[in-house]
């Protein structure tokens, strides 16, 4: 059995108001966003780290951008545990409208945060031009973990996917293959290998 929708301080306001109390969660919540992003500067390589984006969103920001569907308590829970980077990347895509339709398209349709990436075909309901937005810009909101492997092989990534390196220090000398810069893994993107998750690391590229 699920829970009562929690009464919010917008229920029963006239319609306009509701969608304006919307649009104002919607821009704070990309604005968060946008200042969470790191090295925003590069378009190709910004991304923003998992724990970043959860903490854009509050349960009444979730509650009130998804107006004027209502939502359980138990199912904003759910909304925080599997849709929350799916939830954001329309958000940070300007595709606000397919908010409305978010329960249908997304919640009860199962396209949750582990699906991401996902491909184009995929994404046909949100039309050519979102559809084209959240493919490009989903990779921001999945920076890819390092794994420490022991054996000679090295990780395969995808050209698309983000490297969770953030820059310290810039051009501290020169190695065999160039330039070397002073990066630090995002705290929780370096896999051990005993498959623990480090929290922080120092590296030279």
């Amino acid at each position: 059995m699920t829970s009562e929708p929690l009464a919010t301080p917008h229920e029963g306001l006239p319609q306009h108001d509701g969608r304006e109390a919307a649009s104002q969660a919607i821009r704070k919540a990309y604005s968060k966003l946008d200042q969470a992003m790191k090295r925003p500067a590069n378009r190709d390589n910004a991304y923003i780290c998992s724990r970043d984006v959860e903490s854009c969103w509050s349960t009444a920001r979730i509650r009130i951008a998804l107006l004027p569907e209502p939502w359980t308590d138990t199912e904003i829970i759910t909304i925080k545990q599997r849709f929350i980077r799916v939830l954001s990347i329309l958000v940070y895509t300007g595709a606000h409208d397919y908010l409305q339709s978010f329960r249908s398209q997304f919640f009860d349709a199962n396209r949750d945060d582990d699906q991401l990436p996902f491909e184009q075909q995929h994404l046909s309901f949100l039309g050519y031009l979102y559809k084209q937005k959240f493919y490009e810009e989903q990779y921001r909101f999945i920076p890819v973990t390092i794994v420490d492997k022991s054996d000679p092989h090295s990780q395969h990534i995808e050209e698309s996917r983000r490297l969770p390196f953030e820059v310290v220090e810039e051009n501290i000398g020169l190695g065999g293959y160039g330039r070397v810069d002073r990066v630090r893994i995002s705290p929780g993107y370096l896999q051990l290998k005993n498959g623990s998750i480090f929290p922080e690391v120092s590296l030279r590229t």
